[in-house]
């Protein structure tokens, strides 16, 4: 056995995770924790202004929930189109998911 501690292992594995991104399970982890209703309000109402006021959350909260989310999926999830917001692909199939 080698000298490598739990405290080593633990750093190589927040490295992986900083260079190649969370597990499903992880992100599955941290949208619970961010909040399934937000990200379910974004994608239904495809507004930010919408998806606060639905879940009782100011505006700035809610774009921040959103950068995080963005984040989190390494993907726009809303983008700007024509006068308002729509979903990306990804969003899309995570819309099916939530249902």
């Amino acid at each position: 056995m080698n000298d490598t501690t739990l405290a080593q292992l633990e750093d190589r594995d927040a490295f992986l995770r900083r260079h190649i991104g969370p597990t499903e399970a992880e992100q599955a982890e941290m949208a619970r924790a961010i909040g399934y209703d937000s990200l379910d309000a974004l994608i239904d109402e495809c507004s930010v202004t919408r998806a606060a006021e639905r879940t009782g959350v100011t505006q700035p909260a809610m774009s921040h929930t959103l950068k995080r989310l963005r984040a989190l999926f390494d993907d726009p999830l809303l983008v700007r189109a024509g006068g308002g917001m729509a979903l990306t692909p990804r969003a899309e199939a995570l819309a099916v998911e939530l249902r």
